[in-house]
């Protein structure tokens, strides 16, 4: 299915700005209204930047496997590694596939089967927590404490006392990066802002406890059948170098990222949707 050469426009709403600010306002319920107008390439019409979004399966499929050579993250991207480092989400070339090759092997069928269990305790402790509430509770609160559970379970091992806290400080950590990829001009890091001194400490918090976690993982020798341990018993086939802490630091606060924030706003919206039509 070939694509066209000038992809359809998103409509501009300001005559600087285009179509940008009915892009940060309303965010994708806007992108998913474009996309069913104008088709599965489409323009983004925004200042500065050169976006487009790509929706069919032969399109994504160009981009990222027929001819992902052709194609790098943007410096949006790059800005996750404030708070992500250069782990899989951010780097990319020769060192994006090196560490490919030694993450790899932990996510075979066979090692996640190994977490199921840890999820279905978790979701079953969660159940009954939620079952005590007599009246209105926060829904999101309890699948974030959910979410920040299996994640600590899948990636660690075993509940982590702290798990929440890396949870809270990654979500401060990452809606600081993320305004700053949607501002034009995101104002310096260094600049003692407040916005930046909450994403510092966030940061901080962050990096003492995901260390902590990896130094007392090598100063132990028992054994684990947890992501972290996958990660850190790998070798690249072609080197026979592992991963070191700071490499470990990123992916494990990347993969804990994916499995937390979202898949709790997730849950909470499946949740939302089966109480309106119980009988789905």
């Amino acid at each position: 299915m070939a694509a066209p050469h000038s992809p359809p426009k998103v409509p501009s709403a300001h005559w600087l700005f285009r179509a940008a600010p009915l892009m940060r306002n309303r965010g994708h319920f806007h992108l998913t209204e474009q996309m069913q107008e104008l088709g599965d390439f489409v323009d983004l019409n925004v200042p500065i930047k050169q976006l487009y979004s790509v929706t069919h399966p032969d399109y994504i499929k160009h981009v990222l496997v027929t001819n992902n050579k052709n194609y790098w993250k943007d410096p949006g991207t790059k800005r996750l590694g404030l708070t992500l480092g250069n782990g899989l989400l951010v780097s990319e070339g020769d060192f994006w596939r090196r560490q490919r090759r030694i993450a790899q092997p932990a996510f075979y069928k066979e090692s996640l089967s190994n977490m199921v269990d840890a999820m279905v305790s978790e979701s079953l402790a969660a159940h009954d927590r939620i079952a005590q509430h007599e009246g209105p509770f926060d829904l999101v609160n309890e699948m974030m404490i959910l979410t920040s559970d299996i994640a600590a379970k899948a990636l660690f091992g075993a509940a982590v006392e702290n798990n929440l806290e890396i949870g809270q400080s990654l979500i401060v950590a990452m809606r600081h990066t993320m305004e700053g990829m949607q501002s034009i001009i995101p104002p310096p890091e260094w600049l003692p802002t407040p916005r930046n001194l909450r994403f510092k400490k966030a940061r901080k918090v962050l990096n003492k406890n995901i260390y902590g976690i990896i130094d007392n993982r090598r100063a132990t020798s028992d054994p684990h059948r947890d992501l972290l341990a996958m990660l850190m018993g790998t070798l690249d086939e072609e080197t026979g170098e592992g991963m070191t802490d700071r490499q470990l630091r990123d992916e494990v606060i990347t993969l804990f990222s994916a499995g937390y924030e979202t898949s709790a706003n997730g849950l909470s919206w499946a949740l939302y949707l089966l109480y309106l039509r119980p009988d789905r």
